[in-house]
């Protein structure tokens, strides 16, 4: 029984060092597994941290392009809506500009006849003056106690008041100076 014994100590030491063995290789492959875990768990984190962090810089790059794009289109059709409305301003003012010389050559050829409407006038007050200036002289150097000077000064009324250039007031004047 002693040999029994022997075998069964030494049968004991094997296997508690068999499974100290096996203890100490499961705490290997736990710790080994735990820090796998970990490892696993740290770089799925990384992996939805840089996710994310990417997603962000997709959003941001996405939001930029629409605004380049906006103001690609929107600064040349601003450019040329404001190119057109001066232009249409500018025609507008050579139309205006056009019309208005176009109204000073119709006054400067009115100014043209009135001037020679107002020559034309000159001329016949000229000869009208002239006129008066032959009765006022045959009145003034002329002897009314001698019939014939008063006959020659009656026909010489007549004459005034019948020309048709004279006024009303004139004729009534002189009808007045006849009497």
């Amino acid at each position: 029984m002693k040999e029994g014994n022997n075998d069964n100590s030494e049968q004991t030491e094997e296997s508690l060092t068999n499974e100290e063995n096996n203890i100490s290789d499961m705490n290997r492959d736990e710790k080994s597994s735990i820090e796998a875990s970990i490892q696993n768990q740290f770089n799925e984190l990384k992996r939805e941290y840089l996710n994310t962090r990417s997603n962000f810089v997709n959003r941001l790059l996405v939001f930029i392009c629409i605004v380049l794009v906006f103001f690609t289109i929107a600064i040349p059709t601003i450019t040329a809506l404001a190119a057109y409305f001066a232009y249409v301003k500018f025609e507008e003012a050579q139309t205006q500009m056009q019309s208005r010389l176009n109204d000073a050559k119709n006054f400067a050829l009115a100014a043209e006849k009135n001037a020679s409407d107002a020559a034309q006038s000159l001329k016949i007050i000229r000869e009208h003056q002239a006129k008066i200036k032959e009765i006022v002289s045959k009145l003034t150097s002329k002897d009314f106690s001698n019939p014939n000077t008063i006959a020659i000064l009656n026909t010489t009324v007549q004459d005034i008041v019948q020309n048709p250039d004279l006024s009303l007031e004139d004729k009534a004047i002189l009808e007045a100076y006849r009497l």
